[in-house]
């Protein structure tokens, strides 16, 4: 299973995500969100009661009583028009929103800064998504022209104020939903700020573990987001939420749960039985080895097998064949054959065993390797006898003798022969060749624990274990 965590906010990738988010502060201005109050925001009965003005900048007479203007507070601007007494607008007539920086009639009505506009029915909303402003104050006002005849409206007041956001979000369902691994969704809205997100999930609400932070930038528009996560356990209870981050503060997304596919139960029980005949057996001839593996468990085996032909403390010295990738069901019996080519190991004693390995994806079976995975039972002894005609060179040419780290070892034959030290992994850690009958030597140097001694001549393998201290 994945690590669980605890979430830090100035983890790696969080400082990361921070770090962008500066930098990204530092190359341009970022807009946040702001909000455009107006008043009035329903129509004044003033609007319909007002008097004539001449404007002096633009020289019109424009007629009050006619026009009424409201607004609606929003993250854009909404100005909404009727006729006094209602009745529709009408398609002769030229309609235009007008603005100034002083609550003024005239200076308005008389203003540069026009939008032309065509309402129709009976009522009609101006809407301006960018009013190029996001603080301070601006009045605005409806007029109305139609030959040499204008009228106005009377005055809204719009005040911008710019509102620092931290990000929304709201955490979606899971997806892809595994025996171990699952997809988090969720959406996130920057509103306007460089933004990062990431995804907490655990098996409580406390959560624990999370995902790592991801940098999408400073929009303003709500965006899908995901990350996949490993490592789960099968049929288990998860929760999870999104969580989005920018200067402005750090918002959690809504709780949400899955639960992750059942692995099944994994029952498995394998167990081997071996025959070489013939045994003993002589050097320089074939063996055959008859053998059977037996699955008493209810559950198939999925993976390898193998025979393995070791030395007599059981250190492997060759498979005896190519791996086999075979299906053993439950509660069945399959028996195997192998055929050893002409041997020629020295005489002396060995064994045979049987050794199996499963397939840990068999199943969605996720659990790490089940017990018995790698082992092997019922390993045999075998003999190699030298064929007739041959010396009997006994066992006892070689007399050692191991204490105290210090090896003595007296050859009863002139002849080289090789000293050689593993480690019971089979890890060749000391190698020597010897010409003498006395031999002495020290193991200073190595490590304590359980080692193999191995003497080789010519016709004779002697292999002991010894113990350093």
């Amino acid at each position: 299973m994945k690590t669980a965590k605890s979430f830090n906010p100035f983890t790696n990738a969080v400082k990361t995500a921070i770090l962008i988010a500066f930098m990204g502060l530092l190359s341009f201005c970022v807009q946040g969100q702001t909000t455009y109050t107006p008043s009035p925001t329903s129509y004044p009965s003033s609007a319909c009661s007002s008097g004539n003005f001449i404007g002096t900048s633009c020289s019109f007479t424009f007629t009050g009583s006619l026009l009424e203007l409201q607004g609606t507070t929003d993250t854009q601007l909404n100005l909404t028009m009727a006729k006094c007494g209602g009745g529709s607008f009408s398609s002769t007539s030229s309609y235009y929103i007008k603005w100034a920086n002083t609550n003024d009639s005239v200076a308005i009505a008389c203003s540069s800064n026009i939008t032309q506009i065509y309402p129709s029915g009976t009522s009609y909303t101006f809407t301006d998504a960018n009013p190029g402003f996001t603080s301070g104050t601006r009045y605005y006002m409806l007029t109305v022209t139609n030959g040499a005849s204008h009228w106005y409206s009377n005055v809204v007041t719009v005040i911008a104020n710019s509102i620092n956001q931290a990000p929304t979000d709201t955490t979606t369902a899971a997806t892809n939903i595994t025996t171990n691994s699952a997809t988090l969704n969720g959406s996130v809205n920057p509103n306007g700020y460089n933004t990062s997100y990431l995804f907490e999930y655990g098996l409580t609400t406390s959560y624990g573990s999370n995902t790592s932070a991801t940098v999408i930038g400073s929009g303003t528009t709500t965006l899908s987001e995901n990350a996949n996560i490993t490592g789960l356990l099968s049929n288990t209870l998860y929760h999870f939420r999104i969580m989005a981050m920018n200067s402005n503060g750090t918002s959690y997304g809504n709780d949400l749960t899955f639960t992750t596919s059942s692995a099944g139960q994994f029952d498995l029980e394998l167990g081997s039985a071996i025959i070489a005949t013939p045994n003993p057996f002589v050097q320089g001839q074939s063996k055959q080895v008859n053998y059977s593996v037996s699955n008493t468990g209810s559950s198939a085996f999925i993976g390898t097998i193998k025979l393995i032909f070791c030395d007599s403390v059981g250190i492997a010295i060759a498979v005896m064949q190519e791996t086999w990738t075979d299906t053993i069901n439950a509660g069945q019996t399959k028996n195997y054959i192998h055929t050893y080519p002409t041997t020629t190991n020295s005489r002396g004693s060995y064994k045979i065993r049987v050794e199996y390995s499963i397939d840990p994806n068999w199943l969605g079976f996720s659990g790490g390797t089940p017990a018995g995975a790698g082992s092997y039972t019922n390993p045999i002894d075998i003999d190699v006898i030298l064929p007739s005609g041959m010396a009997n060179i006994k066992l006892e040419e070689f007399q050692f003798n191991f204490y105290n780290r210090q090896l003595h070892i007296r050859s009863l034959k002139n002849e080289e022969y090789r000293l050689t030290v593993f480690e019971m992994t089979g890890k060749l850690i000391y190698f020597k060749k010897i010409m003498s009958t006395e031999f002495y030597e020290t193991f200073s140097v190595f490590s304590k624990g359980l080692y193999v001694l191995q003497i080789e001549s010519n016709n004779t393998v002697i292999r002991k274990k010894i113990v350093i201290e």
